[in-house]
């Protein structure tokens, strides 16, 4: 089954049986230019309340997210990828969480293991992303995951990210604000014939940059200064070979909470590459969790890009703060 692993400090998505976890880094979030509130918000606005992630409290929260989701027929990949849309709840008291993303409903009684193991009893497992338990970092309102399931005796594996979805009160209509993820960001291209190939690009530890104009309703993407980059044999690229050292999007939408579309482009020193040919066909997904009193705007965003070759498709994740 293709998943995202470890594999000599290189995260590869590949196809293989078992599941592991990937944690991330924390970071920060810098108001640019002080958002304000939607239109016709009282000057003493009061935001919604929002459990966090370690929350205990006798509290069921409904959750949201995208999902990339890929068919799977032995070791490659059987149907085109897509993103899609996901929602759920969260029982921060006994830890229940629902996941459906359109594909399969996951139900996990009573939410992530120690190690952020999930399973719903009926053949889905899967992993947090970042995990719980010592020494890894978490974000308040957000956890990125990935899923391994069968629907109709076709297999699939999920990646994704779902969390407490910042209400429409609480977004900006103006100003701007940036946000920070120091070693989240991840991309990887994947030979459609799922086949390894030194041809595949490896890149993990990136950092994140996501900078928003909320009166505009766009945001620019930026996933660069990634600390481990390999083919897809995993053999380390020497000084200067790696085809590509930075994924831009811009023009993003933001509509309410969530963000799509965008132009996306490979980069390597500043020039765009074609690194998935002149025909590749991007698409895009984020959305905003939780609520930041300090600058009166989102506490977090993540999101998931997706560009398709003809030979190959190239998946990112961002998540930050």
């Amino acid at each position: 089954m293709m998943m995202v692993f470890i594999e000599n400090n290189i995260v590869k998505l590949k196809i293989t049986t078992a599941l592991l976890a990937v944690a991330s880094i924390s970071a920060c979030t810098t108001g640019t230019t002080a958002p304000t509130l939607v239109a016709g918000a009282p000057s003493t606005h009061v935001p919604l309340n929002y459990e966090t992630n370690t929350s205990t409290a006798a509290v069921i929260s409904n959750t949201a997210g995208s999902t990339f989701i890929v068919p799977i027929s032995g070791s490659a990949p059987s149907g085109p990828p897509t993103l899609a849309g996901s929602v759920g709840t969260v029982n921060h008291q006994t830890g229940r969480i629902t996941l459906d993303d359109g594909t399969y409903l996951f139900i996990d009684p009573d939410g992530p293991t120690l190690t952020g193991a999930v399973a719903d009893g009926a053949g889905a497992t899967g992993s947090t992303l970042p995990v719980t338990g010592a020494g890894a970092a978490t974000y308040d309102y957000v956890n990125s995951y990935e899923l391994g399931y069968v629907v109709g005796g076709q297999q699939y594996y999920a990646l994704g990210y779902a969390g407490i979805v910042t209400g429409g009160a609480d977004m900006p209509d103006g100003g701007s604000a940036t946000y920070t993820g120091a070693g989240t960001a991840i991309f990887q291209t994947v030979n459609l014939s799922g086949i390894n190939s030194s041809t595949e690009t490896f890149m993990d530890g990136g950092d994140s940059t996501v900078t928003v104009d909320f009166a505009a309703g766009s945001a620019t993407v930026n996933m660069s200064d990634f600390t481990n980059m390999a083919d897809g044999l995993g053999n380390p690229y020497l000084v200067g070979a790696n085809p590509i050292d930075q994924i831009q999007g811009t023009g993003l939408v933001v509509s309410g909470a969530q963000l799509s579309g965008g132009a996306w482009v490979t980069i390597k020193n500043g020039s765009p590459v074609s690194l998935l040919g002149a025909s590749a066909v991007a698409t895009s997904e984020g959305t905003f969790f939780g609520y930041d009193p300090s600058i009166s705007a989102p506490d977090e965003i993540a999101g998931l890009m997706l560009i398709t070759g003809a030979t190959q498709m190239g998946v990112g994740v961002y998540v930050a703060d």
